[in-house]
């Protein structure tokens, strides 16, 4: 493992059961359905789709997934995301995307995506940390900015621990989770 991959990887680690939590579908709140906003990365993408499947499967009869995928997904939603380049209206695009979902096909509920290890952040030399960061500035950006369609936002965050993943007591090698903005705050606070 490399030594950058090692280190985030062990910040990580850190997080699990304060920022990181472990999804309990039966109380996340996808009953009218969720709008995705996720990283198109191949192969990421169907583990994250079919995730909220399941999740929907506990609280709805047909799953109503609406998925708004680019490379960096969420992270191109926060202000001044080095992910969004120079000129370009990818992040001016996708928050009219979402407000069209949200007027089109009656959803509030957005769920910001993120995952670790995304090549457009790691193209960008966005590291483990700074990826989190970006998922919860992208989350207030998000409830600023569409305020007026009453959003209610949750975010995810997706970690690939490489074939080493047993070795650091995993059972798989990607795993999902819920990314609590609060713990995420608690933690900047005790730093």
């Amino acid at each position: 493992m490399a030594d950058r991959v090692y280190e985030d990887i062990k910040y990580l680690l850190s997080l699990e059961g304060s920022v990181l939590l472990k999804i309990d579908p039966y109380r996340v709140d996808e009953e009218d359905g969720a709008i995705v906003v996720t990283c198109a990365d191949g192969r990421y993408f169907s583990d994250i789709f079919m995730h909220h499947d399941r999740i929907q499967q506990s609280c709805r009869e047909n799953p109503l997934i609406h998925p708004l995928s680019r490379h960096g997904g969420a992270l191109l939603l926060a202000p001044n995301s080095p992910l969004v380049r120079e000129g370009s209206t990818a992040q001016e695009d996708l928050f009219a995307e979402i407000v069209e979902a949200m007027d089109w096909i009656k959803i509030r509920k957005i769920v910001l995506s993120a995952h670790y290890r995304c090549g457009k952040a790691s193209s960008c030399r966005v590291d483990a940390a700074q990826t989190i960061q970006l998922l919860f500035a992208a989350k207030k950006s998000v409830k600023t900015r569409l305020a007026s369609h009453d959003p209610v936002v949750s975010c995810y965050f997706h970690i690939d621990f490489g074939p080493d993943y047993k070795e650091l007591g995993k059972k798989r090698q990607v795993l999902s989770y819920y990314a609590d903005r609060e713990g995420w705050e608690r933690q900047q606070i005790q730093a």
